[in-house]
């Protein structure tokens, strides 16, 4: 199999290891006296030398040395293997993504956290379509949160009350500011446009609703041409992408500052 070539190198990295070592036992330094030598008459003259024995043992640590070598080579080479997993699926999502909206420069295909690393195309779609979802409530918000600091509807939020629009602060403080009747018809609304406008249909492109057109307006037909609706609905998705990493910058800036 492939890992017959692998395992080979193995074994012939550690048999090296092993052969080095046991070698190296022929340059042991001898023993004290077999390189004295003596001093006759002012002449030098070396004394036999001593037979040069290796030393106990070496054979068995050349041995162990050498397999420890063979099993730190298939290690490195299980770990290399491991290492191109990863490069394998991540081409794979490359392939099967790269053309879908929303892929644009200069980033390209960016998915730094592997999330369709298993090129699953309904978990893509799906996450597709919240991040439109997403995106266009942050631009909402936005506007929200740049308006009131220039002007305010005129009259009462809540007659009964007597509280107006001018009353309500801008920010997280108006949460508790607004009657819980006004945040039910929030919700309500939120719940009438996600049942009939902005209902999801799986036959169509995220974030391309049968019943919205232009604006994200009702009523007003959608692009015809298939390019430049393409253009538009890439042109949403980075606003809304935008558009979601300012306003955490607001709501980070209006929870220290106020």
């Amino acid at each position: 199999g492939s890992r017959a070539p692998e395992m080979s190198r193995a074994l012939a990295t550690g048999a090296m290891v092993g052969d080095v070592v046991y070698s190296s036992s022929a340059f042991l330094a001898p023993t004290h006296g077999a390189s004295q030598v003596s001093i006759v008459a002012g002449i030098a003259a070396p004394r036999p030398a001593a037979a040069v024995v290796p030393a106990a043992g070496v054979g068995w640590s050349a041995a162990a040395i050498g397999a420890v070598g063979a099993m730190g080579a298939l290690a490195a080479a299980k770990g290399r293997k491991q290492a191109k997993a990863p490069e394998r699926r991540h081409a794979s999502a490359l392939a099967a993504f790269e053309n879908e909206i929303g892929v644009q420069a200069p980033l390209g295909f960016w998915d730094p956290l592997g999330f369709a690393a298993d090129g699953d195309a309904v978990a893509f779609k799906r996450r597709r379509v919240s991040e439109y979802k997403h995106g266009r409530i942050a631009m909402c918000a936005c506007m929200g949160y740049i308006q009131p600091e220039f002007d305010r509807f005129p009259g009462y939020l809540s007659p009964s009350q007597g509280l107006k629009f001018a009353d309500i602060p801008n920010g997280f403080a108006a949460i508790s500011k607004v009657p819980a009747v006004g945040w039910a018809q929030v919700i309500a609304f939120i719940a009438l446009m996600e049942t009939t406008f902005l209902e999801y249909d799986d036959s169509r492109d995220p974030g391309n609703y049968k019943n919205i057109g232009r604006w994200g307006l009702p009523g007003l037909g959608g692009i015809a041409d298939p390019e430049e609706n393409r253009l538009s609905l890439n042109r949403d998705l980075a606003n809304g992408r935008l558009a979601m990493m300012a306003i955490m910058g607001m709501f980070f800036q209006d929870g220290l500052t106020g």
